[in-house]
C-alpha cells in the first residue's frame, strides 16, 4: 500500500514532509476509529482509505500549485471544502497547504464535531469544520477557492458554491470519466447562472482503477 501511495505522489510531484505524513496518519486513524459508529465512509473502503480517499483528495495539489504559481491564489487565502463529510478533500489539502486557511463545510453537526476533534488530534491547525448548509442565509463571497468532491449533481451544487466564491476565485469539482464524457446541457446552464467559466481540467488515475478521474476547474467571472 505504501509503495502505491508513494508512486502516486511521485508521479504528480506531490511533496509531503515527514510531519505532514504523520498528520495524515493520525487523521486516518481517528476516522477509522469513529467510522464504526458514524459511518463516515463505506466499510469496504476502510482498507483503501489512502488510495480511494486520501490520494483522491491530494490529486488537487498540482492544480492548486499551478494556481499559486500563476498568482491566482496567495498564501493566507481562505479555502472552503463544500459538503466535506468525512473530511475529503479538505483535510488532506489542509495538511498539504499549511499556509492557507480551510473551512470544512458540512450540514451535519456531529460530523463537524468529529472533524474538529480529529484535526486537533492530528495537529492540523489551519482547518475549521463549520456546521453550514449551502444556500441558506445571506451568501458571503469570502472564499478564494472552493472544492466539491461528492455532494451530488454538479449542476445543482455549482450555483450554491459560486455565491460564496470571490470574483476571480476558483471552484474545483471532482468528476468521473462517465460524467465528463456525457452530454450535460444542464451543467452549461448552471455554469452561466453561477457566473462561472471552465478554465481547464486535470486528469489522473487512482491506483487499481481502470478509468481516469477528473478535477474540473472553474473561475468566477
Amino acid at each position: 500500500m505504501n509503495e502505491v501511495f508513494e508512486s502516486f505522489l511521485s508521479e504528480h510531484n506531490i511533496a509531503l514532509s515527514p510531519g505532514q505524513r504523520d498528520k495524515l496518519s493520525v487523521f486516518e486513524k481517528a476516522l477509522l476509529e469513529k467510522n464504526s459508529v458514524m459511518n463516515l465512509i463505506s466499510p469496504k473502503d476502510e482498507k483503501m482509505i489512502k488510495t480511494r480517499h486520501v490520494l483522491d483528495s491530494l490529486a488537487a495539489v498540482p492544480v492548486i500549485i499551478k494556481l499559486i504559481k500563476q498568482g491566482m491564489i496567495n498564501p493566507g487565502a481562505l479555502i472552503a471544502d463544500c459538503g466535506s463529510g468525512a473530511g475529503f478533500p479538505g483535510m488532506p489539502l489542509a495538511v498539504a497547504f499549511p499556509d492557507f486557511s480551510f473551512h470544512l463545510l458540512d450540514s451535519l453537526n456531529k460530523r463537524c464535531i468529529f472533524l474538529n476533534d480529529a484535526a486537533a488530534k492530528a495537529g492540523i491547525s489551519n482547518v475549521q469544520a463549520m456546521h453550514s448548509r449551502l444556500g441558506e442565509g445571506k451568501p458571503k463571497p469570502s472564499y478564494s477557492l472552493m472544492t466539491e468532491r461528492a455532494m451530488g449533481k454538479l449542476e445543482n451544487i455549482m450555483p450554491l458554491c459560486a455565491k460564496e466564491l470571490k470574483k476571480g476565485g476558483h471552484f474545483l469539482a471532482w468528476q468521473s470519466l462517465a460524467q465528463v464524457s456525457s452530454d450535460r446541457p444542464e451543467l452549461n446552464k448552471a455554469m452561466l447562472k453561477a457566473g462561472l467559466r471552465q478554465a481547464g481540467k486535470f486528469a489522473y488515475r487512482l491506483p487499481a482503477e481502470e478509468n481516469e478521474k477528473y478535477i474540473l476547474i472553474f473561475v468566477k467571472i
